[in-house]
């Protein structure tokens, strides 16, 4: 199985590349062109990150007849245990809009739900040491942050993995200061949000 993390190793060698030998260049293909060649499983983290060139390949590789041509003019066809998946997440700052024709050549598509609170709460204790009362004070404190930026349609996005991140730095520090490497830092260069992070903040400690 190939894993591909979209936001940093999706290139134009995605399915191999010329690699220098002696006198000569010999092309050595890719975990994700043997996975296609042989039988495997190829999982795209964040597809919606990747660049539309670095993509193109998809739509013959998922295509009725799936195949791709690599840069020495070999052409792979998609071997019958081949699989294919991606996972993404909506409406992140920095990502594209899927194209149409990859997105309806997925066979299945399923969307996964926000967590609910008590999923949330079991795996804010179960991930870190933080007592019951801290972890609900969190989540209120992310569900504020989430409505605000949803309301005001800002780019910004706050994830369970910042809250998770804070959980658990709660345990070396305490939550005002441990907040401002997680939840506040999501604001990054605009002072005012990271302030009005803050003032949610203060509500709950």
């Amino acid at each position: 199985m190939a894993v591909v993390n979209c936001t940093i190793n999706l290139d134009e060698f995605i399915l191999g590349k010329f690699i220098p030998k002696g006198n000569e260049f010999v092309f050595y293909k890719s975990e994700v062109t043997e996975a296609i060649e042989k039988g495997g499983a190829v999982v795209f983290e964040e597809i919606n990150f990747g660049r539309p060139e670095y993509l193109a390949f998809l739509n013959s590789l998922l295509d009725d007849n799936g195949f791709v041509r690599l840069d020495n003019g070999e052409v792979i066809k998609r071997h019958p245990c081949f699989r294919f998946f991606a996972t993404m997440n909506y409406g992140y700052a920095g990502t594209n809009e899927l194209n149409k024709a990859l997105y309806n050549r997925f066979q299945a598509k399923v969307k996964i739900e926000d967590l609910t609170d008590d999923q949330i709460k079991n795996l804010l204790l179960k991930q870190s040491n933080i007592s019951p009362t801290i972890a609900d004070n969190l989540i209120v404190i992310y569900r504020k942050i989430q409505t605000k930026i949803r309301q005001e349609m800002r780019e910004e996005v706050i994830s369970l993995r910042d809250i998770l991140n804070w959980a658990m730095q709660i345990e070396d520090s305490d939550p005002i200061t441990a907040a401002e490497y997680t939840v506040v830092a999501i604001a990054e260069d605009d002072d005012e949000f990271a302030e009005e992070i803050r003032d949610i903040i203060k509500m709950k400690f």
